[in-house]
């Protein structure tokens, strides 16, 4: 039985999600079934930040826009052949999700540490609130590998 695995970045900042989510996109060879459920038909969007940025220029509320990236190097020579991406807005926060099987990385210690890493330069560089990675459901702090720069129960390496 595979086991699944989730990172979030929570409250990342309107005005620096695309970079957020384009550091990312620019990381994966591939991108596949983009989408959304908010309104992003009628706009000339290339990639996963330009189906996100049409969705933010359409959609007032709440909306949830996906993508599946393909073999994502989250940390230099750690790549995820799979990933689910997962950008939701609700009540004006902007949460960033991955989510990804054992099976499809060699070494969930390491693709944990890379993400945490990742994520840490990249809090530097742009306004996020908390992040954190884990076994699916990361909110529960029994199963997470870390929380920003601290480890978490499984992150004892």
């Amino acid at each position: 039985m595979n086991e699944s695995f989730e990172v979030v970045i929570l409250d990342v900042a309107k005005n620096d999600l695309l970079q957020v989510v384009g550091s990312f996109e620019m990381r994966a060879k591939s991108l596949t079934d983009i989408e959304s459920s908010g309104e992003f038909g009628g706009c000339n969007a290339s990639g996963f930040s330009g189906a996100l940025s049409c969705v933010m220029s359409k959609c007032e509320g709440d909306f949830c826009v996906t993508a599946k990236f393909h073999d994502l190097e989250v940390f230099k020579g750690v790549v995820l052949s799979v990933v689910l991406f997962r950008v939701i807005k609700y009540c004006d926060n902007f949460d960033v999700e991955l989510f990804f099987y054992d099976s499809d990385v060699n070494d969930v210690g390491m693709a944990m540490r890379g993400m945490q890493a990742y994520i840490a330069d990249l809090a530097s560089k742009f306004q996020v609130g908390e992040f954190y990675g884990g076994m699916e459901p990361a909110v529960d702090i029994q199963t997470r590998y870390f929380t920003n720069e601290s480890f978490g129960p499984l992150g004892i390496y």
